[in-house]
């Protein structure tokens, strides 16, 4: 291959990340919403490229488990049920009471007082209603966490599940109560990793993220017992002889 056609790959391969980086920023953050058609063409159109990028970005995309393609038909954000976002939820609890563990043994004091730093923004941005600014120095406290594992592979795994919950971030600011629960939690988690107690660190890492879940499930429920609902009045609708 000539450096120009290396030139010509690379470039390639720079929109096709740029490609697949807008598509899945728009869905973390809730732009893409669960269930919502994601439309190559018209996404194509937006960015000024062509729809191979597009096409290769969603492919990619659906094996992180962020989006489901139907066969002949456009692909959608993907929606979890409540029990698949239980199961998700259930490995984490795993992943991340264990890695709390490894933080504890490892963990230097530069990243603890990193930590401390980032709960106090979180309380700031709290106090200001700035609910994306305290999302995002969460997702910070967590990678940073966990980083300090020391685990590459424990961070992947995790981060690929995170992903999968990130687009219904927004259920928790239309609940609205967990935030400065999390903050106090943070706090006492912090403590604990300073105090190299790696049991307590498990059990709270594991509490917290027990605690999480639950407004989650909880509204996804109620959505699909709605949803239920109205498919049941609908077939009463077009059935009048339905019980």
């Amino acid at each position: 291959m000539s450096i120009e056609g290396v030139g010509k790959v690379n470039n390639y391969r720079t929109l096709q990340s740029l490609v697949y980086e807008h598509i899945r920023d728009a869905i973390l953050t809730g732009r893409l919403a669960p269930g919502q058609r994601v439309v190559a063409a018209k996404i194509a159109e937006e960015m000024g490229v062509s729809r191979m990028p597009v096409r290769e970005s969603l492919r990619r995309l659906e094996t992180e488990g962020l989006i489901t393609t139907v066969p002949h038909k456009e692909a959608v954000v993907r929606r979890l049920s409540a029990k698949e976002m239980e199961d998700i939820y259930s490995v984490r609890l795993v992943l991340e009471g264990y890695g709390g563990r490894l933080a504890a043994r490892r963990i230097t004091p530069e990243e603890i007082a990193k930590l401390e730093e980032l709960t106090d923004d979180m309380e700031e941005l709290l106090a200001q209603d700035d609910y994306w600014g305290f999302q995002e120095a969460n997702e910070r406290f967590h990678e940073l966490f966990f980083e300090a594992s020391g685990s590459d592979v424990l961070c992947e795994m995790l981060r690929n599940l995170w992903s999968r919950c990130y687009p219904y971030r927004h259920f928790s600011a239309a609940i609205g109560k967990r935030e400065r629960i999390a903050i106090e939690e943070h706090r006492a988690i912090i403590q604990a990793l300073a105090d190299k107690a790696t049991d307590r660190v498990e059990k709270l890492v594991r509490e917290h993220t027990e605690k999480a879940v639950e407004p989650l499930l909880r509204r996804l429920q109620m959505e699909e017992q709605r949803e239920e609902g109205y498919r049941a009045e609908k077939e009463g609708v077009n059935h009048p002889s339905h019980p």
